[in-house]
């Protein structure tokens, strides 16, 4: 029985396989899409399409050069906001939660807008 890593093997090896006129364009296409995908999905609750997003980096860098550096410079991103988060936690929790009270304010006042219903806070 063929395991899922087994089967992911299989499957890069015949992609790489496949002419790079043709899977360049393949990737270009579903990239894009991707990135598309999470614009629309972005203001949906939870991550939106920030996950998306980097999903359509990664497949985009695996054939064009630009999406390389943007993935690099995003994952150096995180890397340093991760570095600073653990010298600085209180204050690190601090900008978390502000950011989190003013997406959720944005989020009311954009859905309230909307649904074309008055902005009152009692």
């Amino acid at each position: 029985m063929n395991t899922l890593k087994n089967i992911w093997h299989r499957f890069t090896r015949a992609w790489l396989k496949v002419p790079r006129s043709i899977r360049r364009p393949i990737v270009l296409v579903v990239g894009i899409l991707m990135i598309i995908l999470a614009g629309l999905t972005g203001p949906l609750p939870g991550p939106g399409g920030v996950p998306l997003f980097l999903l359509a980096i990664a497949l985009l860098s695996t054939e064009f050069e630009r999406a390389k550096v943007i993935r690099d410079w995003v994952l150096d991103l995180i890397k340093h906001i991760g570095e600073w988060w653990r010298r600085h936690k209180v204050v690190g929790t601090l900008v978390f939660v502000l950011c989190g009270v003013i997406a959720i304010s944005i989020g009311f006042v954009g859905y309230r807008l909307f649904n074309h219903q008055s902005i009152s806070i009692l």
